[in-house]
């Protein structure tokens, strides 16, 4: 008896290890997929001198969008992330004009900064998405970083 109460602690401790592993990998890897997605949008706005005031923003958009549709990245409701982006803003102290933050509608958030004389550099969220369903609550990581320096 004492042998089958050993072996069932032990293949608890086994499954337990094996749910936190999956879980971890599970996490890292979706992490690693925001960070490609973070820099790829930034590599696009740079490539294409994305103005978000200009003509050609709706262009540079669609282009960011077809981007992020060639892999799977935060699919199904972002209403929590859109909520986040339009709160993001870093020129709510400032007197100058402010610019309303730019969201994707596959989930990714582009803020623009006025350097003044003519240039702009735009910071880029992407969002890792954690849920828990069965405690109806979402964990929101965002992951940050910013173009170079644009001259419009």
């Amino acid at each position: 008896m004492r042998d089958a109460f050993g072996s069932t602690f032990m293949f608890k401790i086994i499954i337990i290890f094996i749910v936190f592993y999956v879980s971890f990998m599970t996490i890292a890897v979706s992490y690693a997929k925001a960070f490609r997605v973070k820099n790829g949008v930034i590599d696009i706005l740079e490539q294409y001198q994305y103005d978000s005031e200009g003509s050609r923003k709706q262009d540079v958009i669609n282009k960011v969008d077809e981007y992020l549709k060639s892999f799977p990245y935060n699919e199904g409701d972002n209403q929590n992330v859109k909520n986040l982006c339009k709160k993001d803003s870093h020129n709510e102290n400032s007197s100058e004009e402010t610019f309303e933050n730019q969201f994707t509608e596959n989930g990714v958030c582009i803020i623009r900064t006025d350097l003044g004389e003519n240039s702009v550099f735009y910071e880029v969220v992407t969002y890792l998405v954690i849920s828990f369903p069965v405690f109806s609550y979402d964990f929101i990581i965002p992951i940050r970083g910013e173009t170079t320096t644009i001259k419009n």
